[in-house]
């Protein structure tokens, strides 16, 4: 459900709803905290264009299997009625079609049918809606900046994902395993650590669990946060923090976001 009324498409469906900077809040820090609170647990960002908030925008009401058996109903031979199906219902449960679809192959047109099944096919916004691939256009979804990561980054980015799986394997209650995925594959991807942790504020740890994950975690020099948890002993903050590369704050936060630096 939406946090903050009045969001909206922009950029012809390119799969991420933006939220109209502190316009739509009546508490604009609230907005903020709170949707850093939650970027933790959304998936990884881009490594070109860093994502500061989640996706808030919703598809409720959307019957993907009733749109999809509209165009791809005894079609005969291949069709994308899979595809369809698979992530027009991954963007109704509010995943992102940026850290989605860079990871689905671009052989044989499945990144392009992740791209616009999980955007412009549900962009009433758009001539799109609601109607099969290949009938749109493709820069009313497709997106150089979403581009598949490549077969070697996927690979890195899986392991990456299951030491994080494995480290917080039998933790009780709240846990940083969603964080942890989402910053080893900026990782795996080549983010630079200081240009995307800088956008993360440093309320409740949240800088803090950016730099820990892009770095000491993942380094095999640094025995004492080598795949550990967060705030384990052996791995004090000097050894991931950098005093260089702080939250920016509020007021660059947002100018980023306008320059179009911040997915907002």
């Amino acid at each position: 459900s939406n946090l903050c009324l009045g969001t909206s498409f922009v950029n012809k469906s390119r799969g991420n709803t933006k939220l109209p900077f502190m316009t739509s809040c009546l508490l604009s820090h609230f907005c903020i905290l709170y949707a850093f609170a939650l970027v933790s647990f959304s998936q990884a960002g881009r490594s070109t264009v860093h994502e500061a908030f989640p996706i808030f925008h919703s598809f409720d009401g959307e019957d993907c299997d009733a749109e999809c058996g509209k165009w791809y109903t005894d079609t005969g031979g291949m069709s994308y009625a899979a595809s369809c199906k698979r992530f027009c219902k991954m963007a109704v449960a509010g995943e992102d079609a940026c850290s989605t679809c860079k990871y689905i192959t671009d052989h044989s047109g499945y990144h392009k049918a992740c791209r616009f099944f999980m955007t412009a096919f549900l962009d009433s916004n758009t001539d799109c809606y609601h109607k099969p691939l290949n009938t749109c256009s493709d820069e009313n979804f497709m997106d150089a900046t979403c581009s598949f990561v490549g077969y070697e980054v996927v690979k890195k980015a899986n392991e990456n994902v299951q030491v994080c799986i494995d480290v917080h394997a039998g933790q009780h209650g709240a846990s940083y395993e969603s964080t942890c995925k989402q910053y080893v594959k900026l990782a795996a991807e080549g983010a630079d650590v200081c240009e995307t942790c800088k956008y993360v504020i440093d309320k409740s740890g949240f800088h803090k669990a950016c730099r820990f994950f892009m770095t000491a975690f993942l380094d095999p020099q640094n025995k004492g946060c080598y795949h550990k948890t967060l705030n384990t002993d052996s791995c004090p903050d000097e050894a991931f923090m950098d005093p260089n590369c702080g939250f920016v704050g509020f007021d660059k936060l947002h100018d980023a976001i306008e320059k179009g630096l911040v997915k907002g």
